[in-house]
């Protein structure tokens, strides 16, 4: 799993729930149609880095995730290769049943983000 590989600004994640990590290389094209119906399309760029998954974490995790997904811009380290580009919340953040009253933090998130690099 991926857990001491990932990092965002820094930061060392957790290990993504089981089954929820995708992450893929999605390109960018522009595509339209000519007079005579021939689709043209041009690949701006073949490589962009996108990932999503879902993370448990404190509540304090929590936070400094939602507080890297209102920037602009963050830095992700995946196995040693670096990407900037943007996070994001996919869904809204659920408290785990019964974790509310867990020592040292306000309970245990699932937290589900989806990156994409520029």
């Amino acid at each position: 799993m991926l857990g001491k590989y990932l990092r965002i600004n820094s930061v060392q994640m957790p290990n993504p729930n089981p089954g929820t990590w995708q992450q893929g290389l999605n390109p960018i094209e522009h595509e339209y149609y000519t007079e005579n119906g021939t689709r043209k399309t041009i690949p701006t760029r073949l490589d962009r880095m996108s990932w999503s998954g879902e993370f448990n974490c404190t509540s304090m995790m929590k936070s400094t995730l939602e507080g890297y997904c209102k920037l602009a811009r963050v830095t992700c380290l995946i196995n040693g290769d670096s990407f900037d580009g943007t996070l994001r919340l996919s869904s809204p953040s659920r408290l785990v049943e019964n974790t509310e009253l867990v020592e040292g933090t306000d309970g245990l998130w699932t937290v589900s983000l989806v990156f994409e690099s520029f």
